[in-house]
């Protein structure tokens, strides 16, 4: 369940990243943000599989050995492969670079860029709790620093102040 509710922040999350990281790499943010893109989209589809899975076990329509070889049957699939293809391999790509746009644009301090591939890495390592904590302090890290940052004010040059 939290993760299905997580989906909408985390793409008003990449929204965020790519927007800082335009600043100073506006192709890799760019190209980066809708491979992110396109991996959420796959972690989504992946997530309603589960939820799928989760009621029809719990409502009793198909017993747990049935459901879960379904499951493993659809991975497999053409469609499964791609969704697959998506979130893992798209995904991650966009993931590095939009962290790598992140950290070319100097908007957030670089231990914070670190702290969300290190979540992710780490989640990838199979600690999921310890990789979302680390994520976590990460994307507040961003985010504290995103709304302490003042607004850059735009001078006119002599031309327009006459």
């Amino acid at each position: 369940m939290f993760d299905v509710l997580a989906m909408p922040f985390l793409v008003a999350t990449a929204a965020v990243y790519i927007t800082l990281g335009r600043k100073r790499s506006p192709r890799l943010a760019w190209i980066s943000g809708l491979a992110l893109g396109a991996g959420l989209v796959g972690l989504a589809m992946l997530q309603g599989w589960e939820v799928l899975a989760y009621n029809l076990v719990v409502d009793d329509v198909a017993p747990p050995a049935t459901v879960a070889t379904a499951i493993d049957n659809i991975v497999s699939s053409p469609a499964g492969v791609a969704v697959t293809l998506l979130f893992l391999l798209i995904g991650f790509l966009g993931l590095i670079g939009t962290l790598v746009s992140l950290w070319h644009s100097k908007a957030v301090p670089r231990l914070a860029v670190l702290l969300l591939l290190g979540g992710f890495v780490t989640d990838i390592l199979g600690r999921p709790v310890e990789g979302h904590l680390v994520s976590f302090i990460g994307a507040a890290w961003v985010a504290v620093t995103i709304l302490n940052t003042q607004p850059v004010r735009h001078h006119r040059n002599d031309a327009e102040r006459a």
